[in-house]
């Protein structure tokens, strides 16, 4: 008898806030998701929603998905199938992978590589976890292993 009258009064409740059903967009591989292991969702200024995941790295702009993976030979491909996360700054998109960080160029539609270089020269090939702004520009980059760098 409690459980009904529990359930009839949260019912009344959000019958009165005017709750109401959603259009929901459902993002998977019948809609052309590379991977549906998804590690993080961004939307950049240009109203693009970018999906990281453990295969590609996807982005939605509304009408279609695009998918971009390593191309073996290409140097403005994706760096690595891992896409981790996805961060704008100053209208530039920062793309971390398993490998690194590459910046996304919209006219070509490509991935420049920034490189990480330890102080004895030596270059950072390492899986990114996330990337952030602290303060008012600086930008930080933490890598599994390596700790933090910053752009």
């Amino acid at each position: 008898m409690i459980r009904f009258s529990l359930f009839f009064v949260l019912f009344s409740i959000l019958g009165t806030l005017g709750v109401t059903a959603q259009n929901v967009l459902f993002f998977d591989s019948q809609k052309g998701l590379s991977n549906s292991r998804i590690s993080s969702i961004s939307e950049d200024s240009r109203h693009n929603i970018w999906l990281t995941t453990q295969n590609g790295l996807n982005r939605y702009d509304g009408v279609k998905m695009n998918v971009y993976r390593r191309v073996i030979g290409d140097s403005l491909s994706l760096m690595h199938d891992e896409s981790t996360c996805v961060f704008e700054h100053e209208g530039k998109l920062l793309v971390g992978t398993g490998a690194g960080v590459q910046q996304y160029d919209y006219e070509t539609d490509k991935f420049k590589r920034i490189p990480f270089v330890m102080e004895d020269g030596t270059y950072i090939r390492a899986r990114v976890v996330s990337i952030n702004r602290i303060k008012k520009n600086r930008v930080i980059v933490c890598m599994a292993g390596y700790g933090t760098g910053e752009l």
